[in-house]
């Protein structure tokens, strides 16, 4: 070919790639497209996932907290009748059944003695736990149960409150 014909080879490849590029541009958009498609549903899986775990790592504790106030509620309960005719109670109970467990979480009552007695509400799958203080004027013996149905005991031989399963 002569140059009088209006034809160079720089031309002629321009010319002839201009097709490919375009079918590569096709190809790579469709490649990101998917990629940040991805990346965008992995994101709001992994904070979803976060969200659920939060939400119900707070549902147990609320429901502990619930729990725990209502058997501190029966142990001082039971405190104030033993406080108004000591003398009359040679042993009184409080049988309350509670859940066995606490959004598929068993969990373990603890009742501990001492200046401040508390009641310890604690999954035994997971390190949660809440602590509710014990208001009596009856001594409270250190004692244990586990979810389900519990009775909160008076024991005139050692004139104190426990906590047992029933």
């Amino acid at each position: 070919m002569s140059e009088g014909a209006g034809f160079s080879a720089t031309q002629t490849h321009a010319d002839s790639t201009a097709g490919n590029e375009r079918a590569v541009s096709t190809a790579l958009s469709y490649v990101l497209a998917l990629g940040i498609t991805t990346l965008l549903a992995t994101g709001l899986i992994l904070a979803g996932g976060e969200f659920v775990t939060d939400q119900r790592e707070r549902a147990i504790q609320t429901e502990l907290q619930i729990v725990g106030e209502q058997l501190a509620s029966d142990i001082e309960r039971l405190d104030r009748v033993v406080a108004a005719s000591p003398s009359r109670i040679d042993e009184g109970q409080i049988r309350r059944d509670l859940p066995e467990s606490i959004a598929g979480e068993p969990y373990v009552v603890e009742l501990t003695s001492g200046p401040d007695p508390a009641l310890e509400l604690r999954t035994k799958n997971r390190d949660m736990s809440i602590t509710v203080p014990i208001h009596s004027s009856t001594a409270i013996g250190p004692s244990v149960a586990v979810g389900g149905s519990v009775v909160i005991r008076y024991d005139d031989g050692d004139d104190e409150i426990e906590v047992d399963n029933a």
